[in-house]
């Protein structure tokens, strides 16, 4: 067998058996390199532009994303009310406020113990978040902190100085701990794994705008609400986070170990309250 090579700018290799050339030519590097560049294009334009689907297919596959996108944009909603709404920003910003309030003699020394713990609560939440359920931790969370920011508005009602210290720095440290073990540690978890692929950006920037909207709106308006309904403003956010708590008892899907996938066609195909129940 003998190879020779013809031409010079398009080299291609010619095998001849006993003299002889027949019309078979091998593939060469450049022939090769052609035809691989040209497939690799092609496949990468069909990569980028869909497949254009019949009228049928659209018409059948249409009311099943419209389900799949209402539900986890209110979830979204609610988690976001959920995260801001429950009053983080005025415990963490106002905390030397509610210490003077309860007679706490030294205000400093304990607004660093509640920034202490809030550091230490974090540390608690990123050892669970990935060992239970996303609705294990969010749920009771949220109830814990809700229930917290409740009980300290009778507790500033309280006249005794040595019962209602230790009583408001004890509930502010579960409100805390609610809320880092909760909604804290979990919201974008959550907002990421119910946003299907189509809506994943879109969701991600209403998550973050309400998000900061909420923050502001919070900030604000808290020292207002403060003066003008004294210790019955944390009613203002304990009894929205026992809403948000139920409505997520009712409508959260447990997520964790399910693929995107799973949990859009779940959410397709299910009732609006399904327990923590993702359907398949």
């Amino acid at each position: 067998i003998n190879a020779e090579y013809m031409g010079t700018q398009t080299t291609q290799t010619v095998i001849s058996v006993n003299g002889e050339r027949p019309s078979f030519r091998a593939p060469t590097h450049d022939t090769y390199f052609k035809t691989n560049l040209r497939n690799e294009s092609l496949g990468m334009m069909s990569f980028i532009q869909p497949r254009h689907r019949a009228p049928s297919e659209q018409s059948e596959e249409s009311p099943v994303g419209l389900k799949s996108a209402v539900k986890p944009l209110v979830l979204g909603v609610v988690m976001c009310s959920a995260l801001q709404l429950t009053g983080i920003n005025a415990v963490m910003f106002y905390a030397p406020t509610f210490l003077k309030a309860a007679n706490v003699k030294n205000v400093m020394m304990f607004s660093i113990l509640v920034m202490a713990w809030n550091f230490i609560s974090t540390l608690i939440a990123v050892g669970l978040v990935d060992r239970l359920g996303r609705r294990q931790l969010l749920i009771p969370s949220l109830l814990l902190l809700s229930i917290s920011i409740l009980i300290l508005a009778p507790v500033n009602l309280i006249n005794n100085t040595s019962v209602k210290t230790p009583l408001t720095f004890i509930f502010i440290a579960a409100y805390i701990t609610g809320f880092e073990v909760g909604p804290g540690s979990l919201f974008w978890v959550i907002c990421n794994e119910i946003f299907p692929e189509s809506l994943s950006v879109f969701g991600f920037v209403l998550s973050l705008t309400l998000s900061w909207v909420f923050t502001l709106l919070v900030t604000f308006i808290f020292p207002t609400l403060q003066k003008a309904m004294q210790s019955n403003v944390f009613y203002v956010f304990g009894i929205p986070g026992l809403v948000f708590t139920a409505y997520l008892f009712l409508c959260l899907p447990e997520t964790k170990g399910k693929t995107k996938a799973q949990i859009t066609k779940g959410f397709a195909i299910s009732p609006w309250f399904n327990f923590g129940r993702v359907y398949e």
